[in-house]
């Protein structure tokens, strides 16, 4: 179903005028992690969120992120690496 596929029902949402948030970016492929630090860097906040996923499973809220270091809601400190898994 279309509503499993986040990035799908983000569209068609806006396209019936439903307002969304913004999003700032996409990783469609894995090699692509390998630049993710250079798309949040301009970004203090921010959530992760997977595409497929259901009740929560695989957001991360990040409410303070600096050069390599990215601070979650539940205060745990993750690095580069960390968000590439």
């Amino acid at each position: 179903p279309r509503v499993d596929d986040k990035v799908i029902t983000k569209r068609l949402a806006l396209e019936a005028g439903i307002p969304a948030v913004k999003m700032l970016g996409l990783v469609s492929h894995y090699h692509q992690l390998s630049g993710l630090s250079d798309l949040l860097a301009p970004f203090r906040q921010f959530v992760l969120k997977p595409a497929h996923g259901a009740q929560g499973n695989g957001i991360l809220v990040i409410i303070d992120a600096q050069p390599g270091r990215y601070v979650r809601s539940n205060g745990r400190v993750l690095g580069d690496v960390d968000l590439q898994q």
